[in-house]
């Protein structure tokens, strides 16, 4: 397979495989003040000094809705998009992703793999965004594992896409195709400032097929 080529599937499948590697703006949930234990009841000057509790956790529901956040991101646009992985993607953020890529008529298989930060990723997006259009996309979560403190939490899920992309047949020739993404993660999520969830880790294995659009 040519260079080209291999630039033109390396865009198409980044511009399809954003929903692990993206943040939403889903917050973790506060936890409640603890109810004072006193004797006396204190002055109304100690009552309205005393400091609000600022402890978050992530929780099953802010969970659910970051991943569900992240879709309707995707959807939306590149923009959006890009807005989201810049605020809530972690700045020592890293992505690997292994990907397996078929083209309808074509006899060989595309393997790669790769490592991004979170700048890397974002340059990849905008790029890819340039020749795809994410037409349907779903994440499920598989299992989500949550650290004693709870300020982490450990989610296995998989995501089911499709989208139009424009690439370059082996003739040279532009054409239309639909992409189908089937893929696989290992996230690591954490609180950031805030409460706001942020991604730290995340490590995929995908399968792209790309078929001629009827």
């Amino acid at each position: 397979m040519s260079r080209k080529n291999k630039t033109t599937w390396f865009l198409a499948f980044m511009a399809v495989m954003s929903s692990s590697l993206i943040s939403t703006t889903a917050f973790a949930q506060p936890l409640p003040d603890p109810v004072p234990r006193v004797t006396e009841p204190p002055p109304p000057s100690a009552v309205q000094s005393a400091p609000q509790s600022n402890a978050f956790v992530i929780d099953r529901a802010a969970v659910e809705k970051f991943y569900a956040d992240s879709v309707a991101a995707q959807l939306a646009g590149i923009d959006e998009t890009v807005a989201f992985l810049k605020k809530h993607a972690h700045e020592k953020l890293e992505a690997t992703m292994k990907v397996i890529s078929r083209v309808h008529g074509a006899p060989q298989v595309q393997k790669e793999e790769w490592t991004l930060d979170k700048r890397q990723l974002i340059l990849k997006m905008k790029e890819g965004a340039r020749n795809a259009r994410v037409k349907s996309l779903k994440t499920n979560l598989l299992s989500v594992k949550f650290s004693d403190d709870g300020k982490q939490a450990k989610v296995k899920n998989t995501t089911f896409g499709v989208s139009l992309v424009r690439m370059a047949s082996p003739e040279g020739e532009a054409m239309l195709m639909t992409a189908e993404q089937s893929m696989f993660c290992d996230d690591v999520l954490n609180l950031g400032p805030g409460g706001l969830i942020q991604y730290e880790t995340s490590h995929c294995n995908a399968e792209l097929t790309f078929e001629p659009k009827n």
